[in-house]
């Protein structure tokens, strides 16, 4: 059941990059990332479903690194039950592709959370897709893993090992 709650927790946090006017440009859909992204986690904080409801899409369809698939109803069910308690997300090197009424952001961040009273901070990577609907951008799907980027220190010396 935890796993259930970590993948729905990942998933949360990768929906912190959600937007709600059209962007005129990259930039400016970051900003509005750390605008959606302060309201996502004062949402989940005080168990805030009426905005949450308009930050995810009805459609709205995650996966989490273990494979499970997370929906909207599951969010929702996870947030309104307190089995996520998430105090910050600290996103970093936000990458933002955007195709006519669907934005493609790509990024990491560190995230301090709890899920079912156990700490589960951590560093992820994901893709978050978002689709611009009547009353603005809304979260359509997320892809959410472990952040591997950090690779082993090879000292000069050593010969860089290549994949056969």
């Amino acid at each position: 059941m935890k796993r259930y709650f970590v993948a729905v927790l990942l998933c949360i946090i990768a929906s912190a990059c959600a937007t709600s006017a059209p962007p005129k440009d990259p930039e400016q859909v970051k900003k509005e990332i750390a605008e959606v992204e302060r309201r996502l986690i004062v949402a989940v904080q005080r168990k805030d479903l009426a905005t949450l409801d308009t930050i995810w899409d009805d459609e709205y369809f995650g996966t989490a690194p273990d494979g499970r698939t997370v929906t909207k109803k599951d969010l929702m069910a996870a947030v309104d039950g307190g089995a996520i308690e998430l105090t910050s997300i600290e996103p970093e090197g936000l990458y933002v592709r955007l195709f006519g009424d669907v934005a493609v952001i790509t990024g990491k961040a560190k995230v301090i959370a709890q899920v079912s009273g156990a700490d589960n901070s951590q560093n992820v990577r994901g893709t978050g897709i978002f689709v611009k609907r009547t009353t603005g951008w809304r979260i359509a799907g997320v892809h959410v893993g472990p952040d591997l980027t950090v690779a082993p220190m090879i000292r000069p010396d050593e010969p860089k090992q290549t994949v056969k």
